[in-house]
């Protein structure tokens, strides 16, 4: 406190020390204030909420945010016949692909006593492969076996990952291959060369990302997993699947 500033405190101190001072009566000043700020705050939001939305009142129709804007998209936007439009993947955070889920449920399909932990299923398993954390699309936690499931322009049949826990993370080894699992990437979120010749082209998912970036990181995926002792074959794959089986 400065010396000025503390002069004035004395001068006040002084001035008031023989007024006192009643709690009760404080109180009531500053609950009445606020009451009265928040009315006028309420009453403003309700101005502003009925001259946006053709006169629907936000307390009367909806005791929440959400609820209110729901109610008004339902009488003022949404028409007969409408339905919502839900993502094929959820409203989850992580990227996830049709194709790979469908295809982890087709082997648990082909094999009754395969119970696999994935996106729909306990989430993601994290993994390490040379220093890279990568999020597995399914783990079976009977086998200790990792499962990647690759949605891009190559269908590659790749070796089933064994794991050992490391300080509670999962890191990946070269231990024996028990099984084969397939690997399949999406031209568009791996910048397919043969779909996108125009290298410099921004992906339509990743519009930070072009399209030569997408493909040196996966192309760099893969290197990380070759380089922890892993077969990588290529097979061509243009096959689409069969109505039912979609």
């Amino acid at each position: 406190m400065t010396t000025s500033t503390k002069k004035e405190f004395d001068d006040w101190y002084e001035k008031c020390y023989h007024d006192g001072f009643k709690l009760h009566d404080e109180l009531l000043k500053y609950c009445q204030s606020d009451v009265r700020i928040l009315t006028l705050t309420l009453m403003s939001f309700i101005e502003m909420c009925e001259s946006t939305f053709n006169g629907w009142n936000p307390i009367v129709n909806g005791c929440t945010i959400a609820s209110y804007v729901m109610f008004v998209l339902k009488h003022e936007y949404i028409k007969k016949g409408d339905v919502g439009y839900i993502p094929e993947n959820g409203y989850g955070g992580g990227n996830n692909s049709m194709l790979a889920l469908k295809y982890i449920q087709w082997l648990e399909k082909i094999d009754p006593t395969l119970h696999l932990k994935y996106k729909l299923r306990g989430g993601e398993v994290k993994i390490e492969a040379n220093g890279h954390s990568y999020f597995a699309d399914a783990f079976n936690e009977t086998t200790n076996e990792v499962f990647e499931v690759y949605y891009h322009f190559r269908y590659k049949p790749l070796p089933v990952y064994k794991h050992t826990k490391t300080q509670g993370r999962l890191t990946l080894t070269t231990s024996e291959v028990k099984e084969t699992f397939f690997s399949i990437y999406g031209c568009v979120w791996h910048g397919c060369p043969k779909c996108y010749p125009d290298r410099d082209k921004k992906c339509p998912m990743r519009p930070d990302k072009t399209m030569e970036a997408l493909y040196k990181e996966t192309m760099k995926r893969e290197e990380d997993i070759l380089n922890e002792g892993f077969n990588l074959n290529s097979n061509k794959y243009d096959q689409r699947l069969k109505p039912r089986e979609a």
